[in-house]
């Protein structure tokens, strides 16, 4: 059997949600793939800045692209034209979904050959598509409207290195896009044309073969997002004088940490020896407006800013923490059910250690949180502080995981079932 060619902007050795997704669920496949993805270092807020090239393996052959969005895409199409001979399949993956402009193309002049379309989040539909793209999140008036600083706090905010240089890569990622793409046409023609589109759980399966798609289900197939046995350092975790809660990976403006600090602000006052019982810490990136607020509140005895690690020294903090937050965007308005899935969550399954989501009461990660055998709070001030006053004054620790229900989220499982849907197509 022939390879298959796989369109990944992000993987090892960039760190980002997206990489390891790629990585854990190809490395553990039957098949053998080329990944043509990106070389040199990206400004994409996205990227953890941490060198990730340890993360190979036999099965997958990494092809460096350029590192310019649209010289990338049709780098891709190029490259694959004069390799046609060693592929019968392609595969492209979102984000960005202007991958999937070169799967219809390679379908549009080679029909025979069988197309992968994977959904990373749905392309259409969805409250993050309805954010104002064109309004810089990380400008200065911005903070100014939302959080009313004091004088000194706004020259430390237009003075922030940080802030600026987001301000900075927030412009570039705006131009690393092809010119007037539209996203509902890529989603069109994606559903239309594909062999195969690949959806991380039920509830977006329902979402995006809805509508007029609903006919084209048959093409959709759920295949989890997936933790590695093998990558965990093994870390023994000992016994803490704290209660250590820890989040590892990339907040904002939209899936923020801005309810959970609301309801340690409650608890500061109602105990002012709260940073002697707990240690609240976040590693990767955090929004400004989350920092603003930990310096307003006086929080950075209980509320500790780790900045980024690697990816399996993320696993190791995992293991040694005590408690591990999910934040899920609050869409409560939006939509009744959360659709996203964060990766982090199935690697906080393999890691064993408890874990508390705030996410809506219905939808992938609270069902998937509740299954294992963790808390699921909503995103209301007093129901997380209720949560956390179990957890620090009665000592409440969940059920046991439910390891026949993890062993469900191992790689070398859900591989299984990509493998079994992939044969069927090349057959």
């Amino acid at each position: 059997m022939k390879k298959i060619f796989v369109l990944s902007w992000f993987y090892p050795p960039i760190n980002s949600s997206e990489s390891f997704v790629t990585f854990k669920l190809l490395s553990h496949s039957r098949f053998d793939y080329d990944v043509w993805t990106r070389g040199g270092s990206s400004d994409s807020v996205w990227d953890r800045k941490t060198n990730e090239s340890r993360m190979e393996s036999k099965n997958i052959t990494v092809i460096d692209g350029p590192s310019d969005m649209k010289s990338w895409l049709n780098g891709a199409y190029d490259y694959f034209v004069k390799h046609i001979e060693e592929y019968d399949c392609v595969m492209t993956r979102s984000m960005p979904p202007e991958s999937h402009w070169i799967g219809r193309k390679i379908k549009e002049n080679f029909p025979e050959i069988r197309w992968i379309a994977s959904y990373g989040d749905p392309l259409v539909g969805t409250p993050y598509l309805r954010i104002d793209k064109h309004k810089n999140p990380y400008l200065l008036r911005r903070y100014i409207e939302d959080e009313q600083p004091s004088r000194l706090q706004t020259v430390k905010l237009a003075l922030s290195p940080m802030r600026n240089a987001q301000k900075m890569i927030w412009k570039k990622k705006q131009k690393a896009v092809l010119d007037n793409i539209d996203y509902s046409s890529i989603n069109d023609y994606t559903l239309k044309e594909a062999d195969l589109v690949i959806v991380n759980n039920k509830y977006q399966l329902g979402h995006v073969f809805s509508g007029k798609y609903a006919g084209l289900r048959n093409k959709g197939l759920v295949v989890p997002h997936s933790f590695d046995e093998k990558l965990y350092p093994k870390v023994k975790n000992g016994k803490n004088k704290k209660i250590t809660f820890s989040y590892t990976g990339h907040l904002d403006d939209i899936r923020n940490a801005q309810a959970l600090l609301v309801a340690l602000d409650s608890l500061m006052e109602r105990d002012p020896d709260l940073s002697r019982r707990i240690e609240v810490n976040f590693y990767g990136n955090l929004s400004d407006k989350d920092k603003l607020f930990i310096i307003n509140h006086n929080l950075c005895d209980v509320v500790k800013l780790k900045g980024n690690i690697s990816y399996i020294e993320s696993l190791g903090v995992m293991e040694e923490s005590d408690w591990l937050l999910l934040f899920d965007a609050n869409f409560n308005e939006e939509m009744k059910e959360n659709i996203y899935f964060p990766a982090k969550l199935v690697d906080y399954i393999g890691s064993y250690s408890n874990i508390m989501a705030i996410t809506q009461i219905e939808g992938a990660s609270a069902d998937i949180v509740r299954e294992i055998g963790g808390v699921v709070c909503t995103h209301s001030k007093d129901e997380i502080e209720m949560c956390l006053s179990k957890i620090i004054y009665k000592k409440y620790k969940p059920a046991e995981m439910r390891k026949d229900k993890r062993k469900t989220y191992e790689s070398k499982f859900v591989a299984r079932i990509l493998d079994s849907r992939t044969e069927e197509l090349l057959r």
